[in-house]
């Protein structure tokens, strides 16, 4: 077997073309012994905002010691009709999982456009982990309140219901309550594997708790 050329590898990018190069290359498969181990995912929220990353020493002038701060785009959480158009189209050729395509083409008059584009966008990148994921590996997906239950039937239709292993809630303090709702103080993780049977999980070895409350705050627990 070849060198591993796989480990440590950081790639920068959009990574649908990536991970279609390696679910078709068997390289790939043997160096990693059967794929990916472990995938967390932590996309954008459908936010409909972009998002810059500061970075120095891109721009270079005569003298090489002045250095620039600039800009660079990160990512868009906003996304185009002929993006849209083009990943929808690229889902109906996974025949596999159909499922996908029909569900995103014939809810295109319930979904807003933004709802249509990002879970299009998800679907088709999740759809080839899916297949880069080794049997034994696992798969978090990171997200929140404002798309999280449309991901969720997503990845129900990518994994198989019967393959969920984990619904994570993240609680944080930041999002306080208001008059009108209750406080936003959570994200979800969930966890699907390819084989509940199979898959690797090392349990918690040691455990935390949360401070113990007040006289104060436990009255207004009761």
């Amino acid at each position: 077997m070849s060198e591993n050329t796989f480990t440590n590898t950081l790639i920068y990018g959009d990574n649908l073309q990536i991970l279609k190069e390696m679910s078709v290359d068997k390289d790939f498969f043997l160096q990693t012994n059967g794929g990916i181990d472990l995938i967390y995912v932590d996309p954008p929220f459908n936010s409909n905002q972009k998002y810059n990353m500061p970075y120095e020493d891109m721009l270079k002038v005569i003298d090489e010691k002045e250095k620039y701060k600039a800009q660079k785009e990160m990512f868009n959480d906003t996304w185009s009709n002929i993006e849209f158009r083009q990943e929808l189209e690229e889902l109906k050729g996974c025949v596999d999982c159909i499922q996908l395509y029909n569900f995103l083409s014939s809810n295109q008059k319930v979904f807003s456009f933004s709802q249509m584009s990002y879970l299009t966008m998800m679907a088709h990148r999740i759809y080839y982990m899916h297949k880069v994921l080794k049997d034994t590996g696992s798969f978090y997906l990171h997200c929140d309140q404002t798309i999280g239950h449309y991901l969720k039937i997503l990845l129900d239709m990518i994994f198989g219901l019967k393959n969920f292993v984990n619904e994570i809630v993240w609680c944080y303090k930041s999002g306080g309550a208001n008059e009108k709702r209750f406080a936003k103080k959570h994200d979800t993780i969930f966890l699907y594997s390819k084989n509940p049977q199979k898959h690797k999980f090392n349990t918690i070895k040691e455990k935390s708790y949360m401070g113990v409350a007040s006289k104060s705050s436990r009255k207004l627990l009761l």
